[in-house]
């Protein structure tokens, strides 16, 4: 994919997952919080397709160039092993439904393995899964209240 004007494959130590779509840069603001800028989340349950973007294109010109080289490329399903990773030191806002099955305090617990240091938990009321769609005023005012102070280290 290199060899096509325009493409620019993004190198190893940029790349991560999107969990959640929200829009183009055209449309979200360098600047603005996912809170400032939707209302809702753009992206609907059912469509929910983590991903990781190798490539990026940046120019204009025909398509058929960047369609032939894709069809070339063999992809194989990605399989990530972490043997080690250092502490997380951004605060984390951990947001689950009172309706989605398992313990918030399992899955905190898990973070905190990792390396998550400064996490915040909270249960949405009458949320499953998708409590950023289900219940989008009450997490967004969680996401409010996490980031007016910085991360509510301590929280439950």
């Amino acid at each position: 994919m290199a060899d096509v004007p325009g493409f620019a494959l993004v190198p190893d130590r940029w790349l991560y997952v999107t969990m959640q779509g929200l829009g183009s840069t055209a449309e979200v603001s360098e600047a603005g919080a996912i809170v400032d800028v939707w209302l809702k989340v753009p992206e609907s349950a059912d469509g929910f397709r983590p991903h990781v973007s190798v490539v990026y294109f940046s120019a204009d010109g025909a398509a058929r160039p960047a369609a032939d080289s894709l069809v070339r490329v063999t992809t194989y399903p990605a399989i990530a092993r972490i043997a080690a990773a250092g502490s997380v030191e951004s605060p984390l806002l951990y947001v689950r439904g009172d309706r989605e099955g398992g313990d918030i305090q399992t899955y905190a617990q898990g973070f905190r393995n990792a390396g998550v240091g400064d996490l915040t938990t909270a249960v949405g009321a009458e949320a499953g899964r998708f409590a950023q769609k289900e219940q989008a005023a009450d997490v967004w005012a969680l996401m409010r209240l996490h980031r007016r102070d910085g991360g509510m280290s301590g929280c439950a």
